[in-house]
């Protein structure tokens, strides 16, 4: 075999067998690649678990773009574990994450090898070491949609800075036929269902458009309906009497003159006597007429 040659004059030999360390990810989402699934005992002998070590190949934010390369471990409790009935959840959302399981499919086996190399989203905590310093904990497993996914998009974020060489589109040369909604970021997709009232939890990014649009559709309903108004009959009052207005009032009576008073007294008319009823007179106590 032929020797090969070498020269290394132009590196530093210490830097070159320095092992590299890298700071633990900040908490956040992240794409992440499979680099292990190794299945085994867990050391306080509790069962069966699935060790899962990953790679950190992108951020949602510009800042935590440096992580990239950075590794994380979880791990899975397995059936038969100590902890299986309180914590089966965990190996439920990593089989969906990796399209094992779903809401319809719940039993079967899987092959852990035939997923090493996949890419996942995962959701990053706070949390501490043995020596109680700062490490970023895989908080969760989700299923990664590169559509969906897109980096650095965070409103929080303000790396991003305009360039004459930025090429945006004009909203009056964009497609009339094409949903806008397809275009929104999937924290606004779901921040646009939540003031509709939809709940968010468990939906992907068609989904939620799908309960927007179902939400708009019952919110025009309910604005076609007119509701009843209590002044339609005051009108049809205001009618009525503007009717009987445009009636010809009727005619005033003509005053009758009062006759003319006689001057002449009249003498007082003579009254009869009356005549005297003669007194009762009484016989054995009953009174009569005489």
């Amino acid at each position: 075999m032929t020797a090969i040659k070498y020269d290394l004059s132009g590196q530093d030999p210490d830097e070159s067998v320095k092992v590299a360390t890298r700071e633990s990810p900040q908490p956040g989402m992240y794409v992440c690649t499979i680099l292990e699934l190794n299945q085994k005992e867990a050391k306080s002998g509790a069962g069966p678990q699935l060790e899962v070590v990953l790679e950190v190949t992108d951020a949602d934010k510009a800042k935590n773009k440096v992580f990239a390369g950075s590794r994380l471990w979880s791990y899975v409790m397995l059936p038969g574990h100590d902890s299986w009935d309180v914590t089966a959840w965990k190996l439920d959302q990593l089989l969906q994450a990796l399209g094992v399981a779903s809401k319809r499919k719940r039993k079967g086996a899987f092959d852990p090898d035939k997923h090493v190399g996949e890419e996942v989203l995962v959701q990053v905590r706070a949390g501490k070491n043995q020596n109680n310093e700062y490490r970023g904990e895989v908080g969760a497993i989700l299923q990664y949609d590169e559509d969906a996914w897109e980096s650095g998009d965070d409103e929080d974020d303000e790396d991003e800075e305009y360039s004459e060489d930025t090429e945006y589109e004009d909203e009056d040369e964009a497609d009339e036929d094409e949903d806008p909604r397809q275009s929104m970021t999937l924290a606004a997709l779901r921040k646009e269902a939540r003031e509709l009232g939809v709940a968010v939890k468990g939906l992907d990014r068609d989904e939620l458009i799908e309960a927007i649009e179902e939400a708009e559709s019952e919110s025009d309903e309910d604005e076609d309906e007119e509701p009843v108004d209590d002044e339609d009959d005051s009108d049809d009052d205001d009618d009525e009497d503007e009717e009987e207005d445009d009636e010809p009032a009727p005619k005033p009576r003509a005053r009758r003159k009062p006759a003319a008073k006689s001057t002449i007294r009249k003498s007082p008319a003579k009254r009869a006597p009356a005549k005297r009823r003669t007194a009762a007179k009484k016989r054995d106590g009953f009174p009569f007429e005489d």
